[in-house]
């Protein structure tokens, strides 16, 4: 009689016990992971059929049943006085799956008379959507315009950018 309720209650203990570790601290326990693709993890929970995604940027690692711990990505720390510097910029919609959104943000930067060139206007406009993006609380932004006019030799070189900071 042991063996038969044994058998009939195994395929209960049998679902994998996964564990998915954010970077906010938040754990997905007792998941099945079923697939860890570029930008995303796939997974479902205990009794149910459908799966559910969570984007890489925002995962930690992954512990496995079997004791093995894959490493998803690497925590960006915007933590002190040149924490803007490691702000991820990206213009792939599916790297910021998964993150919070925070805020908006916008730069503009420009030279005079050739004070500053085109690539010192990007630089610029660049240092300071980052900055923007740590005053949100942010880690990532999401570029949504970039646009650099002035390249003539008597023009004022100017940079644009504008898109959506996101966080753990």
């Amino acid at each position: 009689m042991k063996k038969v309720i044994f058998l009939l209650l195994s395929p209960l203990f049998a679902y994998a016990q996964d564990t998915i570790v954010k970077h906010s601290g938040d754990r997905l326990e007792k998941v099945k992971v079923v697939a860890v693709n570029d930008y995303s993890i796939v997974f479902t929970y205990p009794g149910e059929t459908a799966t559910n995604t969570v984007g890489k940027a925002a995962v930690d690692k992954i512990l496995f049943e079997s004791g093995r711990v894959q490493q998803i990505t690497e925590y960006i720390s915007t933590k002190g006085r040149d924490g803007w510097e490691r702000v991820l910029i990206t213009d792939n919609p599916n790297e910021v799956i998964g993150l919070r959104r925070v805020g908006e943000v916008k730069s503009k930067a420009g030279g005079y008379w050739s004070f500053r060139s085109t690539k010192g206007s990007d630089r610029k406009a660049t240092e300071r959507i980052k900055k923007e993006v740590v005053e949100l609380g942010g880690h990532v932004v999401f570029i949504q315009q970039h646009q650099t006019k002035g390249r003539a030799v008597y023009s004022n070189p100017e940079s644009i950018q504008s898109g959506v900071a996101y966080g753990y």
